[in-house]
């Protein structure tokens, strides 16, 4: 799904299945400030938009519900609260508020392509593509509603088509790291895994916090043999993603293989307390502890021969 404001946020899968985060104009939040609901429709606005961002989603629906009876006009709190019922299911309302949206602004992309993205999870693909591309025709100049419409080719398996999209967007814009990251899963989709991993270099590059690029380039970069290049991009995904344990368990088992045994026993341990499954966390640290404790005993031995 897509939020507000120009803030398109990935949750990506393998294939990229869709899009979804909070519609949380977090650009917003410093510029309006975050006073209390009461004091007028942007406080209302932000308000939720706070709410929203700290996952109070109760009380940020509430807020918009509010904002939007201050405000009819303003679209923001209607898309954000459609935002919210689509995250939670509830496909109907979600989709009742878009409508709205776009029979008041029917150049609004975002809703269109919201739209689109329910009518796809509904199963009616001619549907999802018409609306797809009615989003792309009210923003002709809109890489995201192209990106989007993008990731929809590739889920239907269309890669060629996809593969047209994500260059022409890159042909406009270099800097959109989705299209890199696409053509990066349509070239690994055929075994092209170095243009892959070129693509999904370029993506992280252009999106240093963009963590399914980094795990993709990871992946890559360890079937090419290139362990040590890939523990770099590793330890940078652990500071985007800190709680996610089978990235420090991957990233341990890396640093054990590459004999870096004191860093791997940190992010093994550090796997075992994210919640990893401790048989493979502990099949690595067996591996681990053996080889420090040899270390430690040469290292005595030396010693005494000195002496």
């Amino acid at each position: 799904m897509i939020g507000w404001d120009g803030i398109w946020i990935p949750g990506r899968s393998r294939q990229r299945r869709g899009w979804s985060a909070p519609a949380c104009a977090l650009g917003l939040l410093a510029v309006l400030g975050l006073g209390g609901c009461a004091a007028g429709k942007t406080d209302c606005y932000s308000a939720g938009v706070d709410h929203q961002a700290k996952g109070r989603l109760p009380e940020a629906a509430r807020d918009y519900r509010r904002a939007m009876e201050v405000n009819p006009g303003d679209p923001r709190p209607r898309f954000n609260l459609a935002v919210l019922y689509q995250d939670e299911g509830k496909l109907d309302e979600a989709a009742r508020l878009y409508r709205t949206i776009v029979d008041q602004d029917p150049g609004y992309a975002p809703a269109w392509a919201n739209l689109a993205s329910i009518r796809e999870k509904e199963g009616d693909m001619s549907g999802a593509e018409h609306l797809y591309r009615k989003a792309m025709e009210v923003s002709p100049g809109d890489v995201t509603a192209a990106g989007q419409y993008g990731f929809f080719l590739v889920r239907r398996e269309r890669l060629g088509e996809a593969e047209i999209v994500f260059q022409e967007i890159i042909e406009k814009d270099r800097s959109f790291s989705n299209a890199h990251y696409g053509l990066g899963v349509i070239h690994r989709a055929r075994g092209e895994n170095s243009q892959a991993l070129d693509c999904f270099e370029n993506a992280m590059v252009y999106s240093p916090s963009d963590l399914m690029a980094h795990l993709e380039t990871a992946e890559l970069l360890v079937a090419a043999g290139n362990r040590a290049k890939a523990v770099r991009v590793l330890t940078r995904a652990t500071k985007i993603a800190p709680e996610r344990a089978s990235i420090w368990l991957l990233l341990g088992r890396l640093l054990r293989e590459e004999g870096r045994w004191k860093e791997g026993e940190r992010a093994l341990e550090q796997a075992l307390n994210m919640g990893a499954p401790k048989a493979e966390v502990y099949a690595e640290l067996s591996q681990v502890y053996e080889r420090l404790a040899e270390d430690a005993s040469r290292a005595a031995a030396d010693t005494g021969a000195g002496n």
